[in-house]
């Protein structure tokens, strides 16, 4: 009458984005729904989305931006 199957969740993780060249990353977690920031270093101008959301797919919702 039960169900012989264990369903155990797995839990959603992306990793660390990395760092754009010349930024840093700014963020401890990284799994499903998290966010994290990127920024640049002084003198430098961040080009692309300015933060990222860990989606179910496993991937960042944004790529990982540069600084120019």
């Amino acid at each position: 009458m039960g169900n012989d199957l264990n369903l155990v969740p797995t839990a959603i993780t992306c990793g660390h984005p990395g760092n754009p060249a010349h930024g840093l990353t700014n963020g401890s977690e990284f799994n499903l729904n998290d966010l994290v920031n990127f920024t640049c270093h002084t003198g430098y101008l961040l080009q692309g989305a300015s933060r990222a959301q860990c989606r179910s797919n496993g991937q960042w919702s944004s790529p990982l931006p540069t600084c120019r």
